[in-house]
């Protein structure tokens, strides 16, 4: 990377992503522990809901204060008007760090259910989806309702969520993790550095997601050719909610996503 003299006197405070790959694993789990984990769940709906409502309550009061109908009357083209508008966020607490500081005493209640750094998360997820209402580029941010909450991620694999030996420590649970021994690509995986956990309910199963640092491996056949060779032609993909259209000069596909989690709710809202 060349750096120029502009760049030695001004450097660049931002950090640069690294890039990462998901890997899921589906989690052996005893009823047990999948009723301790509801409740975990719970919890951290119930926290992101007062989140929510916190930080409504600090944006109605900025909103409704002199200094920012002064300030959304300056034209949107005034650099000032970005920095003035940045300076109320702090002054009302609007920022993420604020935030954490308000789950603190939440946590110490919930402490036998969610370690602080899951909590911190859980505010951090509340944050990032209120900006859109405080950037004016998403509408009401709307509160969680009982069994919206699918999953609990941490900061990172030393601390509160874990995965060591194939399994998954936290909250005193320790859930091994299913994994195919002849799975080539699992195995190369897990030779990766974990950055942080996530755990994900699909219908009534529960998933660990594992964030690892680098690119995922490359899949080889018995023969130690590559699987999946880059072609030439131009291939367009439609991701919709339930289903991915694929579509080329030669083919075209309409596969169905996850197909192995469906769940027949209805058949057992009956039952």
């Amino acid at each position: 990377m060349i750096v120029t003299t502009e760049q030695k006197k001004k450097p660049n405070k931002e950090k640069k992503s690294e890039p990462n790959f998901v890997f899921t694993l589906k989690l052996d789990t005893e009823k047990y522990q999948e009723d301790i984990l509801d409740k975990c769940l719970d919890i951290g709906r119930r926290i992101y809901n007062a989140c929510l409502n916190e930080l409504g309550k600090r944006y109605r009061l900025m909103i409704e204060s002199k200094e920012y109908q002064r300030t959304i009357k300056i034209p949107k083209n005034d650099e000032n008007r970005n920095l003035v508008l940045q300076e109320l966020n702090k002054k009302y607490r609007l920022t993420e760090y604020s935030l954490h500081d308000f789950v603190k005493r939440m946590q110490h209640h919930f402490s036998k259910d969610l370690d602080s750094f899951t909590v911190q998360k859980i505010a951090t997820r509340c944050f990032k989806a209120f900006k859109g209402q405080i950037y004016h580029t998403a509408k009401k941010i709307h509160s969680k309702k009982y069994g919206e909450l699918h999953s609990l991620e941490g900061k990172s694999n030393g601390t509160g969520l874990k995965f060591k030996d194939n399994t998954l420590v936290w909250n005193g649970l320790s859930i091994k993790g299913i994994i195919n021994p002849k799975d080539e690509y699992a195995q190369m995986s897990l030779l990766r550095k974990i950055k942080y956990c996530r755990i994900v309910k699909k219908g009534v199963k529960y998933y660990l997601q594992l964030i690892l640092e680098g690119f995922p491996p490359v899949k080889i056949n018995k023969n130690g050719e590559f699987k999946h060779k880059a072609g030439s032609s131009k291939v367009g993909i439609d991701i919709g909610p339930q289903t991915a259209g694929i579509s080329s000069n030669d083919k075209v596909i309409l596969l169905e996503l996850a197909p192995e989690i469906n769940t027949p709710y209805r058949e057992i809202g009956k039952l």
